[in-house]
């Protein structure tokens, strides 16, 4: 005993009182084990001796579903009979029929059970719809029954749908098209509200939010093509636009003589700073022409931004 607890302690570092408890524990589980092996063989022994009291040495008990009749009628020669094969309707069919057909009692009792309660056979297949009803058997039984088959049926609709469904000739119609017509009222392109540019095809609401933050942003528009630097905008609208927008309020210029600090969407930061430099070193500038002087501003940045400055 001894020595089992030291050899737990030094391959489990275990104190002494704890390799105590599992040495005790695992004695236990293996008297279990024991005791549990030893009943079981004792009861498996009793019933086998049991069973050969019984039957005899030499005959194995018969289960209930070997005891079945369509078992023993399938499987056992011993017990099997020679059923009769005759045309019968499963809507008329007395239970004796059916039993002499090969039908196990309890599934004829069942069948006329079902048909007192309402239940009728259309086709050969319904009686598989019946509980307990053996493929197999059915399969023995189904050129007998006095009843069409749904596959028959599937056949016949789609001769009869070939046969007498004639085609009809397509009689084509040419489409009238009506033109609709309405007509847009001209509005004002630097006061127009959204609904008013949402009547252009191709201008949706996001669009014409679109340019109306950049014309607020500009100060106005000066000619229609600017709407086409809207981001996004097709510019294939602008004919449409052109035929009802108008020039009618004055845009929103810049004093450029005046302020020390000012923005505009077609001048840089610092082309900015360079003109307000330049205008405190030369003094005021007279027209555009004078804004060629400074060599940040090319041709195109000066025409631009021209019909926004005031002098």
């Amino acid at each position: 005993m001894k020595r089992l607890i030291n050899s737990l302690r030094e391959h489990f570092e275990l104190t002494h009182n704890e390799a105590k408890s599992a040495l005790i524990f695992f004695t236990i589980i293996l008297i279990n084990i024991l005791l549990y092996y030893s009943y079981s063989a004792s009861t498996v022994n009793k019933q086998s001796k049991i069973l050969i009291e019984d039957y005899g040495e030499t005959e194995i008990p018969i289960t209930e579903e070997r005891k079945s009749n369509w078992v023993d009628y399938n499987t056992n020669k011993k017990y099997a009979k020679k059923f009769e094969k005759f045309k019968f309707d499963p809507n008329i069919a007395s239970e004796d029929q059916l039993t002499r057909l090969g039908f196990p009692k309890y599934l004829s009792k069942t069948i006329i059970k079902y048909r007192s309660k309402g239940g009728k056979f259309k086709y050969k297949e319904d009686l598989l719809k019946i509980y307990s009803m053996k493929p197999d058997l059915y399969g023995e039984i189904e050129n007998l029954v006095l009843l069409p088959s749904k596959m028959d049926k599937k056949v016949v609709d789609f001769d009869e749908q070939r046969v007498f469904t004639e085609p009809k000739t397509p009689v084509y119609t040419k489409p009238v098209y009506t033109k609709k017509e309405f007509s847009i009222s001209k509005f004002d392109i630097n006061t127009a509200d959204t609904s008013q540019l949402m009547q252009i095809r191709g201008i949706g609401k996001v669009y014409a939010n679109r340019i109306i933050k950049y014309r607020d942003i500009l100060g106005g528009f000066h000619s229609i093509d600017q709407v086409g630097e809207t981001y996004g905008i097709d510019p294939s609208i602008l004919p449409e636009l052109k035929k009802v927008a108008i020039m009618g309020s004055q845009i929103k210029k810049i004093r450029i003589n005046e302020l020390d600090n000012f923005r505009h969407p077609y001048l840089k930061f610092n082309q900015v700073k360079v003109i307000v430099a330049y205008r405190k070193q030369h003094g005021n500038f007279k027209n555009a022409e004078d804004l060629k002087e400074i060599k940040i501003l090319d041709d195109a940045t000066i025409l631009k931004i021209e019909p926004y400055l005031e002098f």
